[in-house]
């Protein structure tokens, strides 16, 4: 039975700019959301827009936005914003920072107050010899301490594939 779907545009290079999610019902193909994408010349996603169909209006309506920032063609800062009926508001953002070999270190997540970024959170990344990723360790910032929240390890074959990944949460 028919029940979602969604509907792709691409632009020249194969990107990903516009996505049209529907729901079918009362026989009819309803949209419910839309998704758009814009990205610079380098085919790196630079802005996310996610817009809702309001019924009442007959139209689409803004909700949430994501801001993507690179630097030397490297991704480092997300800022994510709500839409309140008029303007975009912050909402929070990651700033990733990079190892000399040119692998993410650590992400850091900042929550808005109404008036500054406030550190909220943090992700450290590390890596096995052959430079794949073997953990992540979720902290989060409470009285000017790191408390672990979780911990992902990896494992991978003589190949490098992946074999094993075990996810742990903190009490």
């Amino acid at each position: 039975q028919k029940s979602s779907g969604t509907d792709y545009e691409y632009d020249a290079n194969k990107n990903v700019t516009k996505e049209s999610y529907y729901y079918f019902q009362q026989n009819v193909w309803a949209l419910n959301s839309v998704t758009t994408n814009t990205y610079n010349d380098q085919n790196k996603i630079t802005s996310t827009v996610d817009q809702y169909f309001d019924e009442s209006l007959n139209t689409l309506v803004n909700s949430y936005k994501g801001t993507y920032t690179y630097t030397d063609g490297k991704y480092t800062e997300s800022i994510y914003q709500e839409w309140n009926g008029a303007t975009w508001v912050n909402d929070w953002r990651v700033v990733v920072s990079y190892k000399p070999n040119g692998l993410p270190d650590i992400a850091m997540e900042y929550e808005w107050d109404g008036a500054n970024w406030v550190l909220d959170s943090r992700v450290t990344l590390t890596y096995n010899a052959n430079n794949r990723l073997a953990s992540d360790l979720g902290q989060n910032l409470v009285n000017a301490q790191w408390i672990n929240s979780y911990k992902s390890e990896f494992t991978y074959n003589a190949s490098n594939q992946m074999l094993t990944y075990t996810g742990y949460n903190y009490d």
